[in-house]
């Protein structure tokens, strides 16, 4: 086993003012860790915990994705009904207990890992863990308006976060263009 020395990207994120990254460091993270995720994809493996805290920050800027304990091997569209992972990365299929694909989860929880590093916050909020649940099942984005997020973001790039987005992101047609325009920033 390779020995790591680094910091989780919460811990990370925590050290920043606001607690947001800047953008062009918020783009160039995200987009290695949903490369990292398509490699897992693309060998039919879901991780199924992807959360901050499952992301290591090299001191050289690049990420390594940890903890594979939930992680399963199994054909993109097969599902099945395992409920497990971090509550507030949890997408509504899982809470719900019904058959979903591993994948389609992992897309749902880098959305959700894409919204705390931009917004410091997590975009459901609950008093406890079954008024979390409700808030994801319902879909109803908490935030504090109050918050000063990175303007540059809200001005040029706040689009609505989905799986098509991401997945595009990701896709092998886009990789190019979309490095491209990381590196370029």
């Amino acid at each position: 086993m390779e020995y790591i020395s680094s910091q989780s990207l919460a811990s990370y994120i925590k050290s920043k003012p606001n607690r947001i990254l800047p953008e062009k460091e918020c783009l160039t993270l995200f987009y290695q860790i949903a490369m990292a995720i398509k490699y897992l994809h693309d060998l039919n493996i879901s991780h199924r915990d992807i959360k901050l805290d499952n992301v290591l920050m090299m001191k050289t800027n690049v990420v390594k994705l940890i903890d594979f304990g939930f992680a399963i091997c199994m054909p993109l569209n097969q599902k099945t009904n395992v409920f497990c992972g971090t509550p507030h990365y949890m997408s509504p299929e899982i809470i719900a207990k019904v058959p979903h694909h591993p994948a389609s989860s992992d897309i749902w929880s880098l959305g959700i890992l894409l919204s705390k590093m931009i917004t410091g916050e997590y975009p459901f909020k609950g008093q406890n863990d079954k008024d979390l649940y409700r808030q994801i099942q319902c879909q109803k984005v908490k935030t504090n308006q109050d918050k000063k997020i990175n303007e540059n973001v809200m001005r040029k790039r706040m689009y609505k976060i989905d799986g098509t987005l991401i997945r595009s992101c990701i896709s092998q047609r886009h990789l190019n263009t979309i490095s491209k325009s990381i590196l370029n920033q």
